[in-house]
């Protein structure tokens, strides 16, 4: 503790108890600090799982959409063959999903 700091304007009550600022009470502070760093590094943690799980989740309704594509052109290819744009195919796919 370092009641003597210039910077420091706690009254010094505030001093004596411990809830200083950080000039009166740095340890104070820097505990502080470091367990809102922790917590931090622990959020940005859980993050990055979570990214990369929607990541792998992506991948697979990316392939589950290609199948689903494939399978479609193998069973109506006559009907998607008539269609004039990959658009409007999309949109036939996605109808074709929602029902």
């Amino acid at each position: 503790m370092s009641l003597n700091d210039k910077r420091c304007k706690c009254p010094f009550a505030i001093k004596m108890n411990g809830d200083g600022c950080q000039y009166c009470q740095p340890q104070t502070a820097i505990d502080l600090l470091s367990s809102v760093v922790d917590d931090l590094e622990e959020e940005s943690d859980q993050q990055d799982a979570r990214s990369r799980r929607l990541e792998a989740e992506n991948e697979a309704l990316r392939k589950s959409v290609e199948e689903l594509r494939a399978a479609i052109n193998g069973h109506m290819h006559s009907d998607l063959s008539s269609i004039e744009s990959q658009q409007e195919a999309d949109s036939k796919l996605w109808a074709i999903i929602k029902e």
